[in-house]
């Protein structure tokens, strides 16, 4: 499944473990074509579901002050 991912917004951009890699691949092969997109995106410093997943847990287990 293709999607458009340069002008869909950043928080609507669900990704799995193997898009985010190929994606980020893409991005460092073809650096013009991801010019008008997220910044996030730009740089490659976005997260797939399962790393969002790992940080959600994370931050649930920590004790409050």
């Amino acid at each position: 499944m293709k999607r458009d991912i340069i002008s869909t917004p950043w928080s609507d951009l669900p990704i799995s473990k193997e898009e985010g890699e190929n994606l980020r691949r893409n991005i460092r092969k073809n650096p013009l074509k991801y010019s008008l997109c997220d910044v996030r995106i730009r740089m490659g410093l976005f997260r797939t579901e399962e790393e969002e997943m790992e940080r959600r847990e994370k931050i649930r287990k920590k004790k409050l002050p």
